[in-house]
């Protein structure tokens, strides 16, 4: 995804091609790719919104210092803990940002509510991450499975 046009009529298996051939992918990496379910990504209301931003990144890598306490509640006051990660993609539209993370997890509507409250701590993380890294709010917080073709906002 990474490395992906999000325009909707991107060849995606041109794309994927593309990848293997400068050894971004592995030939088995490349072969294990669900091409429908990209190019059902890339014609979903979520790429579409998507597409209208102002900024896109991808793989924004972070570190930094965070209180404590909202992430250990019994930390006491003043201590910090250092808070690293990468979130998959974040849009900047209309003075806020959008936060997607990309989840290749099998769901079904019986497991859905389990993986969404399983992902909303990793997703505030980075909504929190962002918002002092930026300087703007965060307004959407985006689950996207590959597997059911579903984004959820969380």
């Amino acid at each position: 995804m990474q490395h992906l046009p999000l325009k909707e009529d991107t060849d995606v298996g041109a794309v994927v091609e593309d990848l293997a051939a400068r050894r971004f992918l592995t030939r088995e990496q490349a072969e294990a790719v669900d091409q429908a379910a990209v190019r059902r990504f890339l014609a979903s209301p979520l790429a579409s919104e998507l597409r209208k931003a102002d900024r896109v990144e991808r793989e924004f890598r972070f570190s930094l210092l965070m209180p404590g306490e909202k992430y250990f509640p019994e930390l006491d006051g003043g201590e910090e803990v250092l808070l690293q990660g990468v979130v998959d993609l974040f849009a900047v539209r209309d003075g806020g940002v959008t936060v997607v993370d990309f989840k290749t997890d099998y769901v079904t509507e019986d497991t859905l509510p389990e993986k969404i409250a399983h992902y909303r701590p990793q997703l505030e993380a980075y909504s929190a991450a962002l918002e002092r890294i930026l300087e703007l709010p965060v307004k959407h917080r985006i689950l996207y499975f590959f597997c059911a073709g579903q984004a959820v906002e969380v």
